[in-house]
């Protein structure tokens, strides 16, 4: 399939405009990145194998324990510094984040407009915060423990665009059967759309995530772009979707989309990435914005034959969502096992009777 030029992806028109925001403070974060203990143990490494070579050669593995030893306290001292060293950097770095959100007066979702919701990076939020922010019912915000799932950071851009971060954790046996907890921090980006869509899930080779569910997954025209994501829809709506992932939407993602993860629920586009690093923030905004300019260039035009006009802007219920039943299958379900029991029970009782 020809795909066209990254050029022609919608640069000179952005739908959503991010003019209003200083990232003059952003622009200031420094990465420490000291690269002394790396290089030393480098050198370290070097001497052990040296040191090794030497002793299987001539027998004498005291060299070993009289060079090597005092050369990992050495390694060990190196490290140490180099973490004091980097403290500073990452409190200067927390108070420049703080900084920007103060400045733009971005707040947290659920909090009153007054408070400056400079609490990020490494700072967790208030406890109170956490039952305030309801999650989503979209299939990605159920990963990981059901009790540990929560959005730790709600921050509403004032132009449709809401960023947030999702918590959870994993649990894991090790071969002694012991309980290993592994906590995750991921961020999103939601996108306010003209219209809705199905839901349609797009998961990046990068960012492997598992849906279960009354999912169908399908493939496009283009073997690369099926490399790299993989589509799920609703079962029904395969042609549906290859309305809205046209060619130029597929170019478009690989071309600078491709370590993202995907979601199109109700009138919302949802972009799901690993935890944000903030220096970036300026560029991320930007990438995205070119992608969800090409999705919405196709959802203005989408209409889900299932309801009827393109004025009435619904999506049916069996596209509205991904793996959720709906009230008519759940009733069904229901009375299927209410016949079966009550079958079961005048069966037995015949057999009573009859013995």
């Amino acid at each position: 399939m020809h795909f066209i030029s990254t050029s022609q992806c919608y640069n000179t028109y952005m739908l959503y405009d991010f003019s209003h925001i200083n990232f003059t403070p952003l622009s200031k974060i420094q990465n420490y990145k000291s690269k002394i203990w790396k290089i030393y143990g480098f050198l370290l490494l070097a001497i052990a194998l040296i040191l090794f070579t030497i002793a299987a050669m001539t027998g004498a593995w005291f060299i070993l324990t009289f060079i090597f030893q005092p050369a990992i306290f050495l390694l060990i001292i190196f490290i140490v510094i180099d973490l004091i060293k980097s403290a500073p950097t990452n409190q200067a770095n927390n108070a420049l984040i703080d900084e920007f959100f103060k400045i733009n007066q971005f707040r947290i979702d659920g909090t009153e407009s007054n408070v400056p919701p400079y609490i990020f990076s490494s700072k967790r939020l208030p406890r109170q915060f956490d039952s305030q922010i309801a999650l989503p019912d979209n299939l990605y915000f159920q990963k990981g423990d059901a009790h540990s799932q929560k959005i730790t950071q709600l921050i509403d851009y004032k132009n449709r665009v809401t960023q947030g971060e999702f918590y959870y954790e994993t649990t894991s046996r090790d071969s002694d059967g012991n309980r290993d907890t592994t906590p995750h921090r991921e961020t999103f980006f939601r996108f306010q759309l003209s219209r809705k869509a199905p839901n349609i899930i797009v998961d990046s080779a990068n960012l492997i995530h598992s849906y279960s569910g009354a999912a169908q997954k399908i493939k496009t025209e283009s073997s690369e772009f099926d490399q790299k994501f993989k589509i799920y829809i609703p079962k029904g709506y395969h042609i549906d979707a290859l309305q809205i992932f046209t060619p130029d939407v597929m170019a478009c993602l690989l071309d600078h989309g491709a370590s993202y993860d995907y979601e199109l629920i109700d009138n919302y586009c949802y972009i799901y990435m690993p935890k944000l690093n903030y220096a970036q923030l300026q560029a991320t905004l930007a990438i995205l914005n070119r992608i969800v300019t090409q999705f919405e260039h196709q959802v203005k035009h989408y209409s889900d034959a299932r309801v009827g006009h393109f004025n009435t802007d619904e999506v049916h219920v069996e596209g509205a969502r991904i793996g959720k039943p709906t009230v008519g299958k759940i009733f069904i379900s229901i009375f299927f096992i209410a016949w079966l029991i009550l079958a079961l029970l005048i069966f037995t009782a015949i057999q009573i009777i009859g013995g």
